[in-house]
């Protein structure tokens, strides 16, 4: 390979990367709004207080099978 064509090869490389990172600046940049979004319009807040409901039903799910589990002892 010459000199040349490993410049080439280079170039295209970098000019590659330079896409790469245009489309993850881009990406990021959505993804930021998206979460501003996210913050303004309270569903961080309902998103915590749906998980926190699941996790009380897993809670209690998990104690009924403990019942039935002990009862069948």
């Amino acid at each position: 390979m010459t000199e040349r064509e490993i410049l080439r090869t280079i170039q295209a490389d970098l000019a590659s990367v330079k896409t790469d990172v245009a489309s993850t600046r881009d990406a990021v940049s959505a993804l930021n709004r998206q979460v501003v979004w996210l913050a303004r319009s309270g569903e961080i807040g309902a998103l915590h207080h749906d998980i926190k409901e699941l996790q009380q039903g897993f809670a209690d799910l998990e104690a009924r099978v403990e019942l039935i589990e002990q009862a069948q002892r």
